[in-house]
């Protein structure tokens, strides 16, 4: 019989594969089944969607998401990118099992009137760390 350690030790997880569904749930052109994202682009995709789910949106889960869309219509400033910052990395290391965040990094870009977002994580099991760059914008 198993133990609880022998099925979780690192080298039964070592060649875990994370997947998730395409959002649109289009079907892929060869396959003609649901198309899928695997192992980074599958977790870069559920933090994308963390970034951008305001707090209520989904059923269920009203805690879940980051409400960045309420913070970027405040008057632009540095204060305001460290909310953001601490904002999505609670809701990454709440919501995303899959990875570990090393950094998030808020940069204010005054004349185009945006933020850029640089998310730098590790995903458990795995090496190297990932970057995910996001802009975020207002859309008036």
């Amino acid at each position: 019989m198993a133990t609880v350690k022998d099925r979780f030790s690192a080298s039964s997880t070592k060649n875990q594969v994370y997947s998730d569904f395409a959002n649109d749930l289009t079907p892929h052109p060869v396959v003609k089944d649901v198309f899928r994202y695997v192992n980074e682009n599958a977790v870069n995709n559920s933090i994308r969607n963390l970034v951008f789910t305001n707090k209520g949106e989904r059923l269920y889960q009203p805690d879940v998401g980051c409400d960045i869309t309420r913070m970027l219509f405040e008057p632009m400033s540095d204060s305001v990118a460290e909310l953001m910052s601490s904002t999505i990395q609670k809701a990454i290391s709440d919501y995303e099992p899959r990875a570990k965040v090393i950094e998030v990094a808020v940069i204010p870009y005054y004349d185009r009137n945006l933020y850029q977002v640089v998310i730098q994580y590790m995903i458990i099991n795995r090496q190297n760390p990932i970057t995910l760059n996001v802009s975020l914008t207002r859309v008036r």
